[in-house]
């Protein structure tokens, strides 16, 4: 039977692969193609510049868009060993420039319907060109299609003592197909005497064939079927004197140019040094961006290495640039101390409270009859979860709930559930404040018994709409002319704002040292906004006073025992509890009536009655009631979160064939079709 299943599995796994694999098999043989020829043809100038004109012959079968080819500018990898051994073969060439392409009817192809683009692949620095022949794409049926490429090479001649030498990849390695058929031609202006002895192909072996034509100092190379990802380099020796030495220029420009452009061939980013400079008269463009360009012309001798000096003046744009960054870097240092100047004065015109008095004086209750909760929001101008939570304690002490406390319970020391705490609803809430309605129809939702662990990712939801409350109650009450939360925020959000923008500025500026100050100043003004801004809110006249009063009340409650001894009763104990529950002083005031605390409370039904008597234990309760209550009170579910020029690699080493070979000669690079 299980022999049974795992046949019936392997035939559904294989009919799966088959759905999912055989049309992409059979869309791969759709279409194929190979290199049917490559021809390059490479005249040799006697300036020393070179000719390329490579034509592609491709075999296609199925349907393609269009055709690319990658010629190598630089080879970091071939000129790094050419760097540590002087003594290999090294080939490339300065820079190069397109002179077109052309399309099976080798009809030269308007620029605007190719593209070119520096690349890096391979560790090489090259130069594609991208031909979209069709946009649809063209169905071919095992037919043939050739497109050409012509460029000129500047600085590919190597010059030795006894002899100067081509180094040229005339069959491009990087490509996926064979090439069935390959020829190489170079001409040179006159006869190079040449012998089988000056010609090499490296790992190429004699799979190759070479004449010499006298009548047009040609030299014809040909050779078949060529692997994927196999090259084909031509190391060629010719007696010197033939080709006239290039010229170099080093250049030692201020700024570093973006540009320059010989003879009205433009590389971009040169380095410091172009070689490959065709002697004679030379014209010379350099520039850079916000600068005025730099011309000048002279004569080169073959082999000569000239230096040009330079520097640059700036363009009219870039005066103004720097005049506007010097102005905007003064307004930003005067402009700080200006602004740190008005943000005080903004503090003191409406972040102090008006009237309060220097002198505390004890008060004996709270003032303005004020709830726990607005006491404590008004002591710190802010709403917190003990505002609540001692309300809570509040309300049961006034008869409206009970509190009932069940403790922990564990097995063989593993705690099975933890301490909780229910709600008893003793009496309608009609008569009580808005808010305190608010906050106990949130906590039980229309039910008459709740436990904090219903509260649980519950209340959370209620919490907003309490604060609104809570500071609109202090708003009504001409405590502060504007919410103190709206005032906070309004001065953070700004603060904020502006160090923000002020950091991204600064970042940009990096690059752009635009008016650093400003972005300075910016920053320090928006931290100095963030610091002050809880300082911000203001209280009236009536606010300040009744807060005066309540530091009062604090001060009482802090050390009764000096004021009125005879006050000291359980009742007044109970009732101010949630006071100094705010406060933070719970324990303080609860030292006070440790000795005279002799009936448990009706309102708050602990988990062991007895030791409700010690007021120091039912404080030490209700403290643990607090931290469950707010835990549970803010629970949330966890859900509820092209030029015309490009630069090569130069020339170097050199001594013979016998040296070796770097690879990576000029030409080379990859191709293909799509």
């Amino acid at each position: 039977m299980l022999a049974n299943k795992v046949k019936q599995l392997i035939i559904i796994l294989g009919l799966v692969a088959t759905i999912f694999f055989l049309p992409q098999s059979v869309q791969a043989q759709d279409r194929s193609y190979v290199y049917d020829s490559i021809d390059v043809q490479l005249d040799v100038n006697k300036d020393s510049s070179v000719v390329v004109t490579e034509k592609i012959t491709q075999r296609f079968d199925g349907v393609f868009r269009g055709v690319f080819r990658e010629i190598t500018l630089s080879d970091s990898v071939a000129l790094g060993k050419c760097r540590v051994n002087p003594s290999l073969q090294c080939g490339g060439f300065s820079f190069m420039e397109l002179l077109g392409v052309y399309d099976n009817n080798n009809q030269l192809i308007s620029p605007n319907k190719y593209t070119t683009e520096t690349i890096t692949k391979s560790g090489e620095q090259r130069l594609k060109i991208t031909w979209v022949f069709s946009d649809s794409g063209k169905d071919f049926d095992n037919e043939l299609f050739s497109y050409t490429i012509k460029y000129k090479v500047y600085g590919s001649l190597g010059y030795f003592t006894d002899y100067d030498m081509l180094y040229w990849d005339a069959i491009f390695p990087d490509r996926e197909v064979i090439v069935e058929n390959a020829s190489v031609r170079i001409t040179f202006p006159e006869d190079i005497s040449y012998s089988q002895d000056n010609l090499r192909i490296p790992d190429r072996g004699y799979n190759y064939t070479a004449s010499y034509n006298d009548s047009n100092n040609q030299l014809i190379i040909e050779t078949q079927r060529i692997s994927p990802f196999e090259d084909f380099t031509v190391m060629l020796r010719f007696p010197k004197g033939i080709i006239d030495e290039y010229a170099t220029l080093q250049l030692d420009i201020n700024p570093k140019p973006d540009f320059i452009t010989i003879n009205g061939t433009t590389l971009n980013e040169p380095s410091s040094e172009v070689s490959g400079i065709i002697p004679g008269q030379t014209n010379v463009l350099i520039g850079a961006s916000g600068y005025q360009d730099f011309e000048t012309s002279f004569p080169l001798q073959a082999s000569e290495t000239k230096l040009i000096t330079a520097s640059l003046q700036p363009s009219l744009a870039t005066i103004l640039f720097f005049a506007s960054l010097v102005i905007c870097n003064l307004l930003g240092l005067i402009l700080l101390p200006l602004i740190l100047l008005l943000i005080y004065r903004e503090y003191r015109t409406k972040g102090r409270d008006v009237g309060r008095s220097p002198v505390v004086v004890p008060e004996y209750s709270p003032p303005d009859k004020i709830r726990p909760y607005l006491l404590g929001s008004l002591k710190d101008e802010s709403v917190d979860t003990v505002d609540i939570s001692s309300t809570i304690i509040d309300v049961a002490y006034r008869g409206y709930i009970k509190i009932r406390e069940f403790d922990s319970v564990s097995i063989l020391g593993i705690k099975i559930t933890a301490r909780e705490y229910e709600f008893l609803k003793l009496k309608d809430f009609t008569d009580l404040t808005p808010v305190e309605q608010k906050i106990l129809t949130a906590i039980f939702d229309g039910k008459d018994r709740v436990t904090t662990s219903d509260l649980k990712n519950r209340f959370y939801s209620k919490i907003p709409g309490i604060n609104d409350a809570i500071y609109a109650e202090m708003v009504n009450r001409t405590y502060f002319p504007k919410r103190p939360d709206k005032v906070r925020s309004k001065y953070r959000t700004i603060g904020i704002t502006m160090a923000v923008f002020g950091s991204i500025l600064a970042s940009v500026l990096v690059f752009l040292p635009f008016a650093v100050t400003t972005a300075f100043t910016l920053v320090i003004t928006g931290i100095v906004l963030i610091v002050v801004s809880g300082s911000m809110p203001a209280k009236t006249k009536l606010g300040s006073k009744i807060f005066d009063k309540v530091l009062g009340f604090k001060m009482y409650m802090e050390t009764a025992e000096r004021f009125r001894v005879q006050d000291l009763t359980p009742e007044t104990f109970e009732k101010y509890l949630p006071y100094a529950m705010v406060f933070g002083i719970e324990n303080q005031w609860a030292e006070r009536f440790k000795d005279i605390y002799t009936e448990a409370p009706e309102w708050f039904e602990a988990s062991s009655q007895e030791r409700m008597l010690n007021t120091i234990y039912l404080v030490n309760s209700l403290s643990n009631f607090s931290r469950v209550t707010n835990t549970s009170l803010t629970s949330t579910p966890a859900s509820s979160s092209s030029g015309s020029g490009w630069s090569g690699g130069g020339w170097s080493g050199g001594g013979g064939f016998s040296g070796g070979f770097s690879g990576g000669g000029g030409g080379g690079g990859g191709g293909g079709a799509f």
